[in-house]
């Protein structure tokens, strides 16, 4: 799957995400280094109790810190983790590697990262950048279990001296979904509302274009706009897009064999 970071190039061609992040990472100094410092149970998420289930169940050691969500896109995460709860799924941890939960650099830039999965989601993966009011990254993805017929939830919003870019969608995977009227009902009336206020992200090449849906929000912010002024426009987006999501119940399946692989531990 193509992330939607990967249509950040002017010249109209694509690119993964990960060469874009790669090189912005190096630019500012980011290393695999990771804070170790005693926890702080304040500096979590503490209406979150699956980060807590993550440092009981050992999958991450107790001096790995998780600092809260900061910056221009943090509180994305938390109006993210809150809707999933909302939605009445609940949440288990999805073990990280150590080295990847936090990445701090020289200059001040650090990247977080939280997993998860629930009954509905093989993984749900959230990542944050916070580099300085010039490079603010939030990644989220969630992905359904292979076994049902659900799209993946995507948001990218990525700030950068020349202004901000949007791309959130709920991208096909290949199998068409099994109708759903409530959601899809949502999410029509989430792209009628939502597009017109957004400037247009320009052109989006016909090979990469199959990979998003027609509901797919594609935008360019000027770089004067301040992060309220970007939260204030674009949050309101995300809700509702992600809430339209999570609304979505799909025909439960026959357990077989293969549906432990996928499904949390009871």
């Amino acid at each position: 799957m193509i992330s939607a970071t990967s249509l950040i190039n002017n010249n109209g061609r694509t690119r993964p995400a990960v060469t874009f992040n790669t090189a912005v990472l190096h630019r500012r100094g980011v290393t695999r280094r990771h804070a170790l410092r005693p926890v702080r149970r304040s500096m979590l998420l503490p209406s979150h109790p699956w980060l807590f289930a993550v440092l009981g169940a050992g999958l991450v050691p107790p001096t790995v810190h998780v600092p809260a969500p900061t910056g221009t896109y943090g509180p994305f995460v938390h109006h993210a983790l809150d809707l999933v709860e909302e939605s009445g799924m609940l949440m288990h941890p999805y073990p990280v590697p150590d080295e990847l939960r936090v990445l701090e650099g020289a200059r001040g830039a650090q990247l977080t990262v939280r997993s998860f999965c629930t009954d509905k989601l093989r993984q749900g993966r959230v990542l944050l950048l916070d580099g300085g009011p010039s490079l603010q990254v939030l990644n989220i993805c969630l992905f359904p279990r292979l076994d049902l017929p659900l799209p993946t939830f995507s948001a990218d919003l990525v700030t950068l001296p020349g202004g901000s870019l949007v791309a959130i969608d709920c991208q096909p995977n290949g199998v068409p979904p099994r109708p759903c009227a409530h959601a899809e009902a949502a999410l029509d009336a989430a792209f009628a509302r939502h597009r017109p206020r957004l400037p247009d992200g320009g052109r989006i090449p016909p090979d990469t274009a199959r990979f998003f849906s027609p509901r797919f929000l594609w935008s360019r912010l000027p770089a004067e706009m301040s992060a309220v002024q970007i939260q204030e426009l674009l949050l309101p987006a995300f809700e509702d897009y992600l809430r339209a999501y999570l609304c979505a119940r799909p025909q439960q399946p026959a357990p077989t064999a293969k549906r432990g692989v996928w499904a949390p531990p009871s």
